[in-house]
């Protein structure tokens, strides 16, 4: 009898310890999931006016640049600092401390790098709580929900609630099964002109697709589409935008401001 009680005590004590194991979570995890296990976001300013956004995780980095490039990288082997590379190591990510630079093949693409305070800093937040989502604004800028659509919001210098250089959509719901880069691609099919590209990155640890699209009826233009998904609903983030940077220098600007709005969106 007391070799039984000792075997179901035993027993309980194991799948107790399985149960904490699996299936309990302190404070502080459900803090970092909730956070998509971002440890930290910086902006470092680099020489020749360049700069790098970049958001660390435990064993990668998201890096946005401001020539409209996004990547993620693994943290690799480093004798000194912390260094992060793609696969081929064609492209290398350096940070230590405050400062940071980037190889690209055998050439420094971005130096002198430092820390600087976060360009969102003090930046105004615009949120629809009808659809669940959230981003930041310049001061200088303005953010306000659509007229015609709740759900849907219009923002850049002198937007109202009927127009806008940029804006958030809500496309609709994903099917059973469905990708989202397989519903954008589908989405874009159905726009004028179309889109030039569809192409998949991460933006704070989750998965966007990126579409460009050419607005032809209008001098030399294009739409910067990102499109974010929660729960199957499918929401992008866009700007509009003239290409020749030369002669509308405000155009390269607001692509640049749009950038660092992206890493600000987020879902209620």
């Amino acid at each position: 009898m007391k070799k039984l009680i000792l075997i179901v005590f035993s027993l309980v004590v194991v799948f107790l310890g399985m149960y904490i194991f699996f299936f309990y979570q302190t404070p502080a995890q459900i803090a970092d999931q909730n956070n998509n296990g971002i440890i930290n976001s910086v902006v470092f300013n680099c020489a020749e006016s360049k700069s790098i956004q970049a958001v660390f995780f435990k064993d990668r980095v998201e890096l946005t640049l401001n020539d409209g490039r996004n990547m993620l990288l693994s943290q690799a082997i480093s004798a000194s600092g912390a260094r992060y590379a793609n696969a081929d190591e064609s492209f290398v990510f350096w940070n230590k401390g405050d400062t940071a630079f980037i190889n690209e093949g055998n050439k420094t693409t971005f130096k002198e790098c430092v820390i600087t305070p976060s360009a969102t800093e003090n930046w105004k937040t615009y949120k629809n709580e009808e659809a669940g989502y959230a981003f930041k604004y310049p001061t200088e800028w303005n953010a306000v929900t659509n007229k015609y659509n709740s759900k849907n919001s219009l923002f850049g210098p002198g937007a109202t609630n009927e127009s806008g250089y940029g804006g958030v959509e809500f496309y609709g719901t994903l099917s059973a099964g469905q990708s989202l880069k397989d519903f954008i691609k589908k989405f874009n099919s159905g726009v004028e002109g179309g889109s030039t590209s569809e192409s998949e990155t991460t933006i704070n640890g989750q998965t966007v697709v990126i579409s460009i699209l050419p607005k032809a009826s209008i001098e030399p233009t294009e739409v910067k589409s990102v499109s974010f998904e929660k729960g199957g609903k499918v929401f992008n983030v866009y700007l509009m935008y003239k290409t020749n940077f030369d002669q509308y220098p405000e155009d390269e600007q607001r692509l640049n401001i749009f950038n660092q709005m992206l890493l600000t969106f987020s879902f209620l």
